[in-house]
């Protein structure tokens, strides 16, 4: 298997398996943790009812 990167590793640390985050929560953990050099989406499905 291959090893993860630095980066990757201290993202995946920042995140809790398992619980639930409200949009402006998801967000801004987003933003922190992306490591993308370009100017990326999020695409986000909202179950109503």
């Amino acid at each position: 298997m291959a090893k993860r990167s630095k980066a990757y590793e201290a993202a995946a640390a920042k995140i809790e398996e398992g619980k639930f985050y409200t949009p402006e929560e998801a967000v801004a953990l987003v933003r922190e943790t992306g490591s993308a050099k370009f100017d990326s989406t999020i695409e986000v499905a909202i179950k109503l009812g």
